[in-house]
C-alpha cells in the first residue's frame, strides 16, 4: 500500500511535480507557494471536490481558510460558463471562497501583481481567523496520524483528518491489529466500522451525496452481493480515498444506519458526523 510522503520536503517537490505539465499554473501556484512562505497554513494542489454536478479538481485550495485558487490558463475562454457552473457547485458544497488568476493577454507583470493580490487576501484570511480565535496552525503530517485524534478525543467529518490504514483506524476503538483487509471491524458495542469505497467497484456502487448525509448503495449488473445482506447496525464510515499523489487513506464520512433496503439496493442515513473516544474502546456519538 502506497504511503504519504514522511518527509514535508517530499510531499511539497512531489506535489509540484504533478503540476510540472502545466506551465502557467506551474508558475502562478509555486510562486504563491514561496511568497506566501508559510508553513502554518495547510495547501493542496489538484483537490479533488464531489458535487451534485460532478467531480471537480480545484488548482490550488487552502482547507483551513476554504479559498481556491484558480489559474485561468488561454484555454478558460472558451468554456466560461462551464467554470461558473463548476465554482457555484463547489460553493454550494463547501461554502468555498475562489480567486481566479487570468493569465491570457496578460503580461508578466500584470499577473504577478495579481498574485501579490492573492497572496494578501491569503493573509488577511488567515488573520480574520487568528483574530476570531478559530484558527489551527497546520503541523506537517498531524492530522494523519492516530494518536493525534486520540488525545485530541473527538473526530468530526468536516476534520480532514486522514488515516493512512485500516490498522490506523481501528486504533481508535482500542483494536489493535498488525494488519486488516476486511470492509467491516465489529465492535464490542454492537456497532461496526465500515471501509466503503464510495464509487462503483466490483459488485456494487457506490454514492455518498453532496451533503455528505446519504450513502446509496446499489448492486451492479451481474454483481454477486444481495443487500438483505446488510445488518442493520449503526457504522462509523471511513471511505476509501486516494489522494493527490494517489496514495489511499481513509476518511471519516460520520455516523450511519440503514434507512432502506431492496433486492439491489441500500440506503444510509447519516445520524450523526462526529464521534467522541477515549482511547480505550469506549466510543459515543458525539
Amino acid at each position: 500500500m502506497t504511503r504519504r510522503p514522511e518527509k514535508e520536503l517530499d510531499y511539497y517537490a512531489e506535489m509540484l511535480m504533478g503540476i510540472r505539465n502545466k506551465k502557467y499554473e506551474s508558475y502562478v501556484i509555486s510562486r504563491i507557494i514561496h511568497l506566501l512562505n508559510d508553513r502554518e497554513l495547510e495547501l493542496t494542489t489538484q483537490q479533488l471536490v464531489r458535487t451534485k454536478n460532478g467531480r471537480f479538481l480545484l488548482d490550488l485550495y487552502f482547507p483551513q481558510l476554504k479559498l481556491a485558487i484558480e489559474v485561468d490558463e488561454p484555454h478558460h475562454d472558451a468554456q466560461v460558463n462551464h467554470d461558473k457552473t463548476r465554482e457555484k457547485a463547489v460553493v454550494e458544497v463547501g461554502d468555498v471562497h475562489f480567486e481566479r488568476v487570468r493569465i491570457k493577454d496578460q503580461s508578466n507583470s500584470a499577473v504577478n501583481f495579481r498574485i501579490d493580490e492573492v497572496i494578501g487576501v491569503i493573509r488577511q484570511k488567515k488573520k480574520e481567523l487568528k483574530t476570531a480565535s478559530l484558527f489551527v496552525p497546520f503541523v506537517y503530517g498531524q492530522k494523519y496520524k492516530t494518536e493525534f485524534w486520540l488525545k485530541k478525543g473527538r473526530l468530526s467529518a468536516s476534520d480532514d483528518a486522514r488515516f493512512q490504514t485500516h490498522v490506523d483506524v481501528a486504533m481508535l476503538f482500542g483494536k489493535n491489529y498488525e494488519g486488516h483487509q476486511k470492509a467491516i471491524i465489529k465492535l464490542d458495542d454492537g456497532h461496526s466500522v465500515w471501509f466503503p469505497k464510495l464509487y462503483e467497484n466490483g459488485d456494487w456502487d457506490n454514492k455518498l451525496t453532496p451533503d455528505g448525509k446519504t450513502i446509496e448503495m446499489r448492486k451492479v449488473s451481474g454483481g454477486k452481493f444481495n443487500s438483505k445482506e446488510i445488518k442493520e447496525v449503526k457504522s462509523y464510515v471511513f471511505a476509501h480515498h486516494r489522494d493527490e499523489f494517489g496514495k489511499i487513506y481513509y476518511a471519516f464520512k460520520g455516523l450511519f444506519k440503514v434507512k432502506s433496503q431492496r433486492e439491489n439496493e441500500a440506503i444510509f442515513s447519516r445520524v450523526s458526523d462526529a464521534i467522541e473516544f477515549d482511547g480505550k474502546g469506549r466510543v459515543k456519538p458525539a
